[in-house]
């Protein structure tokens, strides 16, 4: 029979869970533009925890690691420590936690599993959705302001310097909006990214709990049942909460796009808005009818 190598995943431990405001002292953390504040030896810590702003944006934490996986591949002793905040057993616990509150405040036949998942992930979901809001806005400054003024600006047979100068002031603050609006889309998914991860541990990790404590595993269910669980239901949780931000997209456009055209064509652009948001149930009865 062959052998199976077996082997642990190393998880890196920091400081035990604080409570209050003080919780989120180690997620501001990465706000600091380059991290000096921990040891590269400090065994506590993993690859992603000692990353500052610049880093964590830029995903160049990860240079090195893609690196080596070009030249000579990946080796398990190559792989990082998972982060503690990360793990499957400090996101079970709160998850748990939150849980219980919620059968204790609405009752089991009450209680919703949807709240405790949006207590569990509410902040940063809140802050990526911020983040992301920012991040149309000047997905939306750039084609309506700068090339607008742009346009105008080459219709224009004046070649003054103040007229050449206003035009680089023009190209300068559309390509700031481009660049500013990469990065901060790129922002939202790392933040929305490691999000997914921690819920997506704390449910397999109540599943799992779950059954052990069972004493017959028929009691779960059939096999298929859990293994579905386990995977294919999970993981839309982690679909869902990695795809609710982009929900936002369409209602910020929707309004800015009104207003702006609004601004530029007159009130009869209300027409062609409310044409555009009533055709969306049309499409849905279409399709209940196309069955």
């Amino acid at each position: 029979m062959a052998e199976v190598e077996e082997f642990d995943v190393e998880v890196a431990k920091p400081k035990p869970r604080t409570v209050g405001c003080s919780k989120y002292r180690h997620a501001l953390r990465v706000l600091v533009p380059c991290r000096c504040d921990i040891e590269e030896d400090d065994e506590r810590y993993s690859r992603l925890d000692r990353v500052g702003c610049i880093s964590f944006v830029l995903y160049s934490w990860m240079t090195g690691l893609m690196w080596r996986s070009y030249k000579r591949g990946l080796r398990l002793q190559d792989m990082w420590k998972t982060s503690w905040w990360d793990s499957c057993d400090l996101n079970t616990d709160r998850l748990q936690r939150i849980w219980k509150d919620e059968v204790t405040d609405h009752g089991e036949k009450n209680a919703s599993f949807f709240r405790a998942c949006w207590q569990f992930c509410r902040t940063r979901l809140i802050v990526a959705g911020i983040i992301y809001c920012c991040c149309l806005c000047m997905g939306f400054l750039g084609p309506t302001l700068f090339v607008q003024k742009l346009i105008q600006q080459t219709e224009e047979n004046d070649k003054s310097l103040q007229t050449k100068s206003y035009g680089v002031v023009l190209v300068v603050g559309l390509a700031g909006c481009e660049v500013g609006r990469a990065i901060l889309f790129v922002t939202v998914w790392a933040i929305n990214y490691r999000t997914c991860i921690r819920l997506k541990s704390a449910c397999n990790g109540l599943v799992y709990r779950k059954i052990f404590q069972l004493n017959n595993l028929q009691q779960a269910g059939s096999s298929s049942e859990i293994v579905t669980l386990i995977s294919s239901d999970i993981q839309r949780i982690f679909d869902a909460v990695r795809q609710s931000l982009l929900m936002i997209g369409g209602p910020v456009l929707m309004v800015g796009g009104t207003i702006y055209s609004v601004w530029l064509l007159g009130w009869m652009a209300f027409v062609g808005a409310g044409v555009l948001v009533l055709f969306y149930p049309v499409q849905v009865c279409t399709s209940f009818l196309s069955r």
